[in-house]
């Protein structure tokens, strides 16, 4: 995966960003499952494989990019969670 991203970035701009537009994507889909107002599993394992991975990689390569958007995805889907479970409480 690495390679194809390098590859597209020295294709340009255009197909770096649709490269990495394609990964997060499929790095995204799916249908998430958990309990009402705790964060999904796979938003837990995706920070935790991100967080592994990130500090790896060169801050300015589009794996770097890549990985960062799939980090920020899960912690807004683990703050959203967060969120909902403070509106189960209030209720």
């Amino acid at each position: 995966m690495l390679d194809f991203l390098e590859a597209c970035e020295r294709a340009g701009q255009p197909a770096r960003r649709k490269g990495i537009d394609a990964l997060f994507g499929s790095a995204i889909s799916g249908v998430r499952s958990g309990r009402p107002g705790e964060p999904f599993p796979r938003d837990l394992d995706s920070l935790a494989r991100v967080g592994a991975i990130l500090p790896r990689l060169p801050r300015l390569s589009p794996g770097y990019e890549l990985f960062d958007l799939i980090r920020q995805h899960a912690e807004r889907g683990i703050e959203f969670q967060r969120q909902e479970a403070e509106v189960f409480d209030e209720e």
